[in-house]
């Protein structure tokens, strides 16, 4: 009889026409007698189409408030007994009027699901978000429909664009007890991911939910009106605020065509540390909850490559702080709270995640405890120490960097006093006595901040020489930003050493090399080891016979000479400065005296900008680097190295700078 049932109502779904049913009419109806015009089917062919009928989230967005509908409970019925149960002793028109009665007002199988471990069981509730989507009910609409897409949902499949299918279709009738079974249960999903309550839930929701092959724009339209506060950045913006300014606009659904949020659609993303790592408050909570889950993922497992990522970003994911997010969005649009709440809250449980992992490795092995604890903390206390210490000189980049990449050149020029100021008494302060001393000291964690403005503005007033000459220093130097760059190096050394003593240590130096890849886009990155750096190259040098003033710069003619030239034999230290484009490391060098070679040459004359002069003089010995630009017959040069005499035993100036 049931087999004979389900054909017969299967039968009667393609033939009979779709409407709107009411419960309470359906059931006031005499026993035996079939419904007019019904439209109803088996809660198991149900299931089917309504799984394969779902869309994905731009075709199917409508959403809701408080519910409406009828009010037929699943005991109910006419006939007696449970709805969704056919009776033995009745007509075959009555039960197919009972199943009729199911499909439109309660779910005949609700499907479950077990609270997250320490998450708490949401129970049997009513629908928080129906308003809308019961004013968008179409002709027929079924409880029903939910049964195929919650299964999905229970799965982990297609759960954001299955989810506004379960919504509509809960708000059918909103008052059945079994509707409101299977609306805890889609609660418990939602809150086993997120770790959102059900209310804050409701503010999602209200905006999402649709129903099968009804086409709607509600979302569509309310993603439009939230988005006016986030508008696409001018292609006049620079790097910085184009790639935080579109994170922002990921987290919040307003970069995707059909309005998915970063948290939903994943997928690649720009790296954003670099703009991020400005200072040691991120820009904002959101952006903070975007770095974590870029940085972190979500891995089926945890292992000692992703708790490599943890140590990197533990600090800012063990940071985000809900209040502050609440503050920060508290003019957001509802629909944008929603989205910025909820990549939060998942960050957060990521992060929740990945520190319980994190504690137990420290338990098993100290050293884990120097990688993911002890390094990242002396790295970030070293950062706000230098900060602290050097808040004007960083300022001044930080303001500088904003004018570089802005809009107009004009603004960007009129630079040069500032850093040259600044890095001329960073080195001097560092009583450089080597070229190696010189590059060290422009090279440390204050000298390339300093560096970095020099080279810029370099570029901005058309200094190509100098340009060229520092911003080759700058990309051979390890990259230095703010506390999350100083993290990532701290990491890594911190890795080298546990691995010099325990080669077999479960961690590679390997796995860093394709976090934090961003640079700064002052020049392009990737440069040699800065020990074995020789930006003179070839120049043998010359001692210095006459210096003349001439069209702003310094004509320098040379002496027939002969001299005793140091030679120098480099090793790798093992020190990772950075990774070159294909992730393999470049490492520091250590170089050590290996003795002298005599040399003898006449120097072809140079000119040298005034700025740069500094130590030349008749009897000075320079070496030198040349471009193809000329004054007159002279090929114009950037001095490397000016020392005081041909012996080379004080150094006097490195590109430009006085010792």
């Amino acid at each position: 009889m049931q087999r004979t049932s389900m054909m017969a109502l299967a039968l009667a779904t393609l033939i009979a026409p779709a409407c709107k049913i009411n419960g309470k009419d359906i059931l006031s109806r005499p026993g035996g007698g079939s419904s007019s015009g019904s439209s109803g089917s088996s809660s198991s062919s149900s299931s089917s189409s309504s799984s394969s009928g779902g869309g994905d989230s731009s075709d199917h967005d409508a959403g809701g408030g408080d519910g409406g509908g009828g009010g037929a409970t699943a005991s109910g019925g006419g006939g007696g007994g449970d709805i969704c149960k056919p009776l033995e002793d009745a007509g075959f028109d009555e039960n197919v009027r009972r199943q009729d009665i199911a499909e439109h007002t309660t779910i005949c199988d609700v499907v479950t699901i077990d609270p997250a471990p320490g998450v708490k069981k949401v129970g049997a509730r009513k629908p928080g978000w129906c308003g809308e989507v019961a004013k968008l009910m179409p002709e027929g609409a079924r409880t029903s429909w939910a049964h195929g897409p919650m299964s999905q949902i229970k799965e982990g499949r297609y759960w954001w664009d299955q989810t506004t299918l379960v919504l509509g279709a809960l708000c059918v009738n909103p008052d059945d007890a079994r509707v409101q079974e299977q609306t805890g249960y889609l609660y418990q999903y939602w809150v086993n991911q997120t770790g959102l309550t059900p209310e804050q839930l409701d503010g999602l929701f209200k905006y999402m939910g649709s129903y099968p092959a009804h086409e709607t724009t509600l979302y569509a339209d309310t993603m439009k009106a939230a988005c006016k506060a986030f508008p696409a950045i001018s292609s006049e913006a620079s790097a910085h605020d184009k790639l935080l300014g579109e994170a922002v606009r990921s987290s919040l659904g307003c970069a995707d065509r059909s309005g998915a949020p970063y948290w939903v659609s994943g997928g690649s993303s720009p790296d954003i540390s670099w703009y991020v790592d400005a200072a040691a408050e991120p820009p904002s909570e959101l952006l903070r909850s975007y770095v974590v889950m870029r940085c972190l993922g979500q891995p089926d497992e945890i292992g000692g490559q992703e708790l490599a990522a943890y140590a990197v970003c533990g600090t800012d994911a063990r940071a985000l702080d809900a209040a502050k997010l609440e503050q920060e969005i508290a003019g957001y649009h509802e629909l944008a709270k929603a989205h910025a709440r909820t990549q939060h809250a998942i960050a957060r449980k990521i992060a929740a995640r990945y520190e319980a992992v994190a504690r137990d490795k420290v338990k098993e092995d100290p050293a884990w405890q120097v990688l993911l604890y002890d390094a990242p903390a002396a790295a970030w206390k070293a950062w706000k120490a230098d900060y602290k210490a050097n808040q004007k000189v960083i300022d001044a980049e930080r303001d500088y960097e904003a004018l570089y990449f802005g809009p107009s050149r004009k603004a960007a020029k009129n630079c040069w006093a500032a850093p040259w100021r600044n890095l001329t008494a960073h080195v001097g302060a560092a009583k450089a006595r080597s070229v190696l001393d010189a590059k060290h000291a422009m090279t440390d964690r204050i000298g390339t901040i300093i560096l970095e403005h020099l080279v810029a503005c370099a570029d901005a007033e058309g200094m190509a020489q100098v340009h060229n000459a520092y911003g080759t220093v700058f990309a051979s130097a390890r990259p230095v930003r703010g506390p999350r760059f100083a993290t990532f190096f701290a990491v890594i050394d911190a890795l080298n050493e546990i691995k010099a003593d325990r080669s077999k240590f479960p961690a590679e130096v390997s796995w860093f090399s394709r976090m934090f890849t961003g640079r700064s886009p002052v020049v392009s990155t990737g440069g040699s080891s800065l020990d074995s750096l020789d930006l003179a190259g070839s120049d043998k040098g010359g001692v210095v016979k006459s210096v003349k003033k001439s069209d702003g710069g310094l004509i320098v003619e040379f002496k027939t000479e002969r001299w005793k030239d140091s030679t120098w034999d480099c090793k790798s230290t093992g020190e990772i400065i950075m990774f070159h484009s294909d992730g393999t490391p470049i490492y520091g060098q250590d170089c050590k005296y290996a003795g002298e070679e005599w040399v003898s040459q006449t120097h072809d004359p140079i000119w040298v900008d005034e700025l740069m002069g500094a130590g030349i003089k008749p009897g000075a010995f320079v070496r030198s680097t040349s471009g193809a630009a000329r004054h007159g017959n002279v090929f114009d040069a950037m001095p490397v190295e000016v020392w005081a005499s041909k012996d080379k035993k004080q150094l006097v100036a490195y590109l430009g700078l006085e010792l």
